[in-house]
């Protein structure tokens, strides 16, 4: 599947612990994905990650500005998410892929 800038997926996500807040992240193509041998520091690729694929939310302070203070279970949860969705696609509704015929 081509994940092309204007015609990515998108997905809102509400956040389970904190009702009525949601965040809005967006599929990465591979190359988008930060590289995870050139960070030695989890939170810098996590950071990464988040500045790459979230594109809004329910917060009112801007997005670019405040991804760094995110509490550790929002940030947890967040990259579990953003993981699912970016490197599990199959399994998302309208987006399924036929299974290998090679073995």
């Amino acid at each position: 599947m081509l994940i092309l800038p204007t015609s990515r997926a998108r997905k809102r996500l509400d956040i389970p612990h904190e009702p009525g807040q949601w965040v809005e992240v967006q599929r990465l193509a591979w190359s988008e994905l930060p590289m995870r041998s050139m960070v030695s520091d989890p939170t810098a690729y996590m950071l990464d990650l988040f500045r790459a694929a979230v594109v809004a939310w329910s917060y009112t302070e801007p997005v670019a500005d405040s991804l760094a203070y995110l509490d550790d279970v929002t940030a947890g949860w967040l990259y579990q998410e953003i993981d699912k969705f970016v490197h599990h696609a199959e399994h998302d509704e309208g987006n399924a892929i036929a299974p290998s015929t090679t073995s």
